[in-house]
């Protein structure tokens, strides 16, 4: 006839069944997020390593127990490493749920503001950059046109000299083309001919200047349409959305949306850095590195076991030692009350 369990027993039981439905939550949780298996698979395989850790502790308990037990150093041993081992990982998954439920909103929330702000800086930023060297480009070719013209129309220097070959030079490095002057000038005494025949040349290196300044534009329109592409800006609109909502909208819901949102940033990032605009013998490389973002949002890749505890020491943080703590009293808690009260002898 079975032994009663005693009202000790029976308390303890009661604790015991209430921290060990909490830990195989917080478990099957963690390995749902880590693992993206169905949850029903992630219930059975924390249920079945809670029920494997308890049953080696039991085991540890019958090896420590007075008289005769068969093979009691194989139980005490085995049952303490798998236990041991077990207990590990159950702490461990039980952190991670909980740092996830104290973080993750506060991440994702912190995330979307970023992208969303990142998308507004990188497109400003962008397009001004190009007006500015636009402008900048077409100044100087204006001051070095009016600089040539001024010495083609000395009558004592008719475009031939020294300073006129160091003007020439400076163009031609501008517009990334032959700048050599027209053939024929006017003699040094035929000023009407010398001004004409300097209006001629400055029109062939505008000319030359605004190929250039149309291929820039050009560039320019090509990074605006990222902008302005229809399914982009639907992504635009529900980050807006998520963040004027956020406590409305389901966990799933922001998830994807921030992903989606992490990698259309990346991708226009990518293209805009593929882009290159020829000035002359120039080439203006746009930098936007300093714009980027993780291609995973951190939040998502917190989701894994292993990352966000490898986070944590790399870089520890006082929420994370908070669900440290908070994990080891639900586990120890369970395990005491299994092992010095369900398994106690005592009245």
């Amino acid at each position: 006839m079975a032994a009663r369990l005693t009202f000790k027993q029976k308390t303890s039981f009661v604790f015991w069944l209430i921290f060990t439905l909490g830990s195989i939550f917080c478990a099957a949780q963690s390995l749902y997020r880590s693992t993206g298996v169905e949850k029903l698979i992630c219930y059975v395989g924390a249920t079945a390593i809670l029920a494997t850790a308890t049953l080696c502790l039991t085991l540890v308990k019958e090896s420590t127990s007075e008289g005769y037990v068969a093979r009691r150093k194989l139980k005490l041993y085995a049952g303490t490493l798998v236990f041991f081992l077990e207990w590990i990982f159950i702490v461990m998954a039980n952190t991670h749920y909980i740092y996830f439920q104290m973080s993750s909103d506060r991440m994702r929330l912190s995330e979307l503001n970023a992208v969303k702000k990142n998308f507004d800086l990188t497109r400003n930023t962008v397009i001004n950059q190009i007006d500015s060297m636009s402008a900048n480009y077409s100044t100087k070719i204006d001051n070095e046109i009016d600089n040539l013209k001024t010495e083609i129309t000395n009558p004592y220097n008719p475009g031939h000299a020294t300073k006129t070959d160091s003007i020439l030079k400076r163009i031609e490095i501008l517009i990334g083309d032959n700048a050599d002057l027209m053939t024929n000038p006017p003699s040094p005494s035929n000023i009407a001919g010398l001004r004409i025949y300097a209006d001629l040349n400055a029109d062939k290196i505008r000319r030359i200047r605004d190929n250039n300044l149309a291929t820039c534009k050009a560039r320019k329109n090509e990074i605006e349409s990222f902008f302005i592409d229809t399914n982009n800006i639907k992504t635009f609109e529900a980050i807006e959305t998520t963040i004027e909502k956020f406590e409305l909208i389901d966990e799933l819901e922001k998830r994807n949306i921030l992903r989606n949102s992490y990698t259309l940033f990346d991708k226009i990032c990518k293209a805009i850095s593929d882009i290159s605009i020829p000035l002359g013998k120039n080439t203006l490389i746009i930098d936007i590195a300093k714009y980027k973002l993780a291609e995973i949002p951190p939040s998502i890749d917190m989701e894994d076991i292993a990352t966000a505890w490898k986070q944590f020491f790399q870089s520890p943080n006082a929420r994370f030692i908070w669900s440290i703590i908070l994990a080891l009293i639900i586990d120890v808690a369970c395990f005491m009350f299994w092992y010095f009260g369900v398994l106690s002898k005592e009245d």
